[in-house]
């Protein structure tokens, strides 16, 4: 498995997004979220709903793309996951976002939504 990184890693990464949660709280009015949360089931089975639906579309799932958005105006700021994958009929090897494929949003926000990691 690729990507590991150790908890202080994290407390770094972390650290060097002080600035801009700063920005987009003082933008937003509030202190802005940083974080979001989903249970292993809801992970599981969103990874089959993917899976099964980019079969439907004509592609093999190969990953999941994190993306960060807003719902509505001055509202905090979310995480939604994308399922990536390859097409089925078209000479493809890259990990494009899957058209038509179901997101995975509405996870739980920070405990308050502006803690830093870890919680």
């Amino acid at each position: 498995m690729s990507g590991i990184k150790t908890s202080k890693e994290g407390r770094t990464l972390d650290q060097a997004f002080n600035g801009r949660h700063a920005v987009m709280s003082k933008l937003i009015g509030k202190a802005d979220n940083r974080s979001s949360w989903w249970s292993i089931e809801d992970l599981e089975n969103y990874i089959a709903h993917a899976k099964a639906q980019a079969k439907e579309l004509g592609y093999t799932l190969n990953g999941i793309r994190a993306y960060e958005g807003a719902e509505g105006d001055k509202e905090y700021t979310t995480i939604f996951l994308s399922p990536t994958g390859t097409s089925n009929t078209e000479r493809s090897n890259g990990n494009g976002d899957i058209p038509g494929g179901d997101i995975l949003n509405a996870g739980g926000e920070g405990e308050p939504p502006s803690a830093n990691y870890p919680q």
